[in-house]
C-alpha cells in the first residue's frame, strides 16, 4: 500500500540515507511494480504513483581559485596524463569522457581550438586553447596518429576509472581533508574541473 511505501521510506531516512539515495531506492520499486503489471499480470495499483520525490540539495557549489588551480598544476606537473587532463578540462570545461575521446584529428594548433564531443547531447562544439595547453599539444602532437587519443593510448581512450581514481587521491590530498564523503557541495571531484572553467 502507499503506506507501507512511506513507512519503508522512513525506515531508510531513520538509517541516514541521502535523500538522493532514497529517491533513487523508491523509483526502482515504482519501475519494477510498473514492469510487474506491464508484463507480469499484476493485477494491482501501483502504491508509488503519486509520492512525491524527497528534498535533495546537492547541487555543486565548489570551484577552484586561481592559487588553487597552480597548486593542483605544480602537484600534477611529472604525470603526463593528469596534467594533460587538467589542462584540457579547466581551458574547455568538457566532460570527463569528454576530453578522454580528443584525437589528435580534433586540434587545430593554427587557430588554437579544439573540437569537443558532447557524448551526453550526442552534438559537438568548439573550444579554444590557452598558451600553455597549446605548448604541451605542440610537444605532443607529432608523436601521435591522426586517429590517436590525446591522453592515455594511442587505439583505445585511457581507462576512465584509473583515471577517477588517480585524480580523486590528488583531490583528497589537496582539498578534501576533513570533508565528509557525501559532501557533495564542498567536495572537489573531476567534475569540478568543469564548474572551474564556467565561474573562472
Amino acid at each position: 500500500t502507499r503506506d507501507d511505501i512511506l513507512k519503508f521510506r522512513a525506515q531508510l531516512q531513520a538509517k541516514k540515507k541521502a535523500p538522493k539515495t532514497v529517491n533513487g531506492i523508491i523509483q526502482l520499486l515504482n519501475a519494477i511494480i510498473n514492469y510487474s503489471i506491464k508484463h507480469k499480470n499484476l493485477k494491482a495499483f501501483n502504491p508509488c504513483t503519486g509520492i512525491a520525490r524527497l528534498k535533495v540539495d546537492d547541487e555543486r557549489e565548489r570551484f577552484l581559485s586561481l592559487k588553487e588551480i597552480e597548486t593542483l598544476k605544480a602537484k600534477v606537473q611529472d604525470d603526463d596524463i593528469l596534467h594533460m587532463f587538467i589542462s584540457l578540462s579547466l581551458v574547455t570545461g568538457g566532460r570527463l569522457e569528454t576530453i578522454l575521446a580528443i584525437k589528435k584529428k580534433d586540434i587545430d594548433l593554427e587557430h588554437d581550438r579544439i573540437t569537443l564531443i558532447d557524448l551526453k547531447n550526442e552534438s559537438t562544439y568548439k573550444g579554444f586553447l590557452d598558451s600553455e595547453t597549446k605548448s604541451m599539444l605542440q610537444t605532443k602532437l607529432p608523436l601521435l596518429k591522426v586517429n590517436d587519443f590525446i591522453i592515455g593510448g594511442k587505439h583505445t581512450k585511457f581507462p576512465t576509472r584509473t583515471l577517477q581514481r588517480k585524480l580523486l587521491k590528488v583531490f583528497n590530498e589537496l582539498f578534501n581533508e576533513g570533508l565528509d564523503s557525501r559532501d557533495s557541495k564542498h567536495r572537489v571531484v573531476i567534475h569540478t574541473l568543469r564548474h572551474t572553467f564556467a565561474s573562472q
